[in-house]
């Protein structure tokens, strides 16, 4: 009889041995299955953001470079002489004049291209001689040569007489065309340069592209949940009809001892009710929300101030202003239920009764944060790892 109580004993042993060994495989195993999804998806992440960060602004509607039209030479019935033509006319964005400055200081090599204001040149009156073109005559006709007139709805510049011509024409507006205008006081009709559509859709947000294509893979995703420089980086999901589905679960759906951070079955990040509360596991690693005990430091809360919950539509960026230590309770009425109400800052009550709490509760406030009536809150929460049914609670506000 002994010696069968001591075989089932060891049985028993060696069972709870090949259990325990089994379990703690298990455990590593999808702890470590559980990070190498998470860091994926992070890494995917981080290579969506650098795609934004690179992406060039696009070009703004008028900044297109514009080459002049070059001068043709002076048209004599002798020699045409290259020097003789008109000096350069030069138009001022903001209006459609065109200002002919004196042929002496008018340069021969202008350079020919850059922004789009309209640069015209009006040729001398006295361009086309009976024998050949004097210096002294076409420097003349430069200083009296027509104003060049554009009308906005059209590409018709109209030189007038050039007897009628203003010396002391304004130097301000913008012309919308470049026009080569004859100086025997023809209308010549071009073509204004086309200038590109300037296109009014947004560019795609590569960040909300990936977490879309990851709400593709899997619905319960709603968003995504990251604190700079630490190791809160993770898809937040949401399974309203199960709260703590993902309590134990991976992206992917499998067992996971650290989970993945979910939204609070009341929330709806769409259409975000005045607090919007995120679950995560306290892993002794570090990892998911194991890092956030040590916003108790203040040297920690001032260089990690901002965390970032974007949803599949829009980034959105918070500013915590308190953190807590919880006592939970059955009671919702409890004073120290009020960080994980779900209407805080729409109702002036309520919003007092938490600005109340946070002065008689909070570990820590951040002075220069002064809650406003339908402000958004965003609270993350996770255990002390002290009290089964203690937490610790930071809370923050939209600021972006």
């Amino acid at each position: 009889m002994k010696k069968l109580l001591l075989r089932l004993t060891t049985a028993v042993l060696i069972l709870g041995l090949a259990g325990s060994i089994l379990y703690v495989g298990f455990y590593f195993y999808t702890s470590w299955r559980g990070d190498r999804l998470t860091e994926q998806l992070s890494r995917q992440r981080s290579e969506a953001a650098q795609a934004l960060a690179s992406e060039t602004s696009p070009t703004l509607p008028g900044a297109v470079e514009a080459e002049a039209p070059v001068a043709a030479a002076d048209v004599t019935a002798g020699a045409a002489s290259p020097t003789t033509g008109a000096a350069e006319a030069q138009v001022i964005p903001g209006n459609s004049e065109a200002v002919v400055p004196d042929a002496a200081s008018a340069p021969t090599d202008a350079p020919r291209s850059g922004y789009a204001p309209a640069q015209t040149l009006a040729p001398a009156a006295d361009a086309v001689l009976g024998g050949a073109a004097s210096p002294t005559t076409g420097a003349q006709a430069a200083s009296n040569a027509a104003q060049t007139q554009v009308t906005p709805a059209t590409t018709e510049a109209v030189v007038p007489d050039a007897a009628s011509a203003p010396t002391d024409a304004p130097r301000s507006g913008y012309a919308p065309a470049q026009t080569l205008a004859p100086a025997t006081g023809d209308v010549v009709v071009g073509t204004a340069p086309l200038l590109p559509e300037a296109s009014t859709a947004p560019a795609e947000d590569p960040l909300l592209s990936y977490y879309r294509e990851l709400a593709a893979e899997n619905p319960d995703m709603v968003g995504w949940i990251r604190i700079e420089d630490t190791a809160v980086d993770y898809p937040v999901m949401h399974t309203p009809e199960e709260p703590q589905a993902y309590l134990n679960r991976s992206f992917d759906g499998s067992y996971s001892v650290e989970g993945t951070p979910f939204l609070d079955g009341r929330c709806d990040a769409n259409a975000p009710s005045d607090n919007l509360i995120v679950y995560g596991h306290n892993m002794r690693s570090g990892r998911m929300f194991g890092s956030l005990s040590r916003y108790r430091e203040e040297e920690y809360r001032l260089a990690h101030p901002l965390v970032t919950f974007d949803t599949l539509e829009e980034r959105r960026t918070y500013r915590i202003f308190a953190g807590f230590v919880v006592q939970l309770s059955d009671d919702v009425e409890d004073a120290d239920m009020m960080c994980y109400h779900v209407d805080l800052s729409s109702d002036a009550a309520q919003l007092q009764a938490l600005l109340d709490y946070t002065a008689r509760n909070a570990l820590f406030v951040d002075p220069e944060v002064e809650l406003k009536l339908c402000d958004q809150l965003l609270t993350l929460s996770t255990c002390t790892s002290v009290r089964k049914s203690e937490r610790f609670v930071l809370m923050a506000v939209r600021v972006a």
